[in-house]
């Protein structure tokens, strides 16, 4: 499995946590949930910048999810700490992480070739004096 894949699943699982948690007020599914959050932010956040940065990218997968976490403590303060923004935010990821998977899933379709097969040259017959390129040019015989 690409790791865009299992960030995308991690987002599905993650996201599918904060509702569980939102509408059962279940405390240790808001943390599972977090958890897979920040596993699928940061899987994101590396995409965004080119791969022959390295060390950038291990910046950008720290720096994404406190990012986003951030804003949702800001949005969190502004509706006093409702339950009801964690179910929302939960919701937006699954949303995000399903397409994701959808596009992973046409980018691997889209991988595999569809259409005729490369057409190959027939052998030459034995005893055919059909001129090659060696031959081209050559009289003495």
């Amino acid at each position: 499995m690409r790791a865009t894949v299992l960030a995308a699943v991690a987002g599905l699982l993650g996201g599918g946590c904060w509702v569980g948690g939102a509408l059962l007020e279940e405390e240790s599914l808001h943390w599972a949930g977090l958890a897979l959050l920040a596993l699928a932010l940061a899987a994101a956040g590396t995409r965004l910048v080119s791969s022959s940065a390295g060390w950038l990218q291990a910046l950008v997968a720290v720096a994404f999810p406190l990012l986003v976490w951030s804003v949702l403590e800001v949005v969190r303060d502004g509706l006093d700490a409702d339950p009801a923004v964690d179910g929302v935010a939960g919701g937006a990821a699954m949303l995000i992480a399903v397409a994701g998977l959808v596009r992973a899933r046409a980018a691997s379709r889209a991988a595999v070739p569809v259409g005729p097969a490369p057409q190959v040259p027939a052998p030459r017959r034995a005893g055919s004096r059909r001129a090659t390129r060696r031959d081209r040019g050559t009289h003495a015989h």
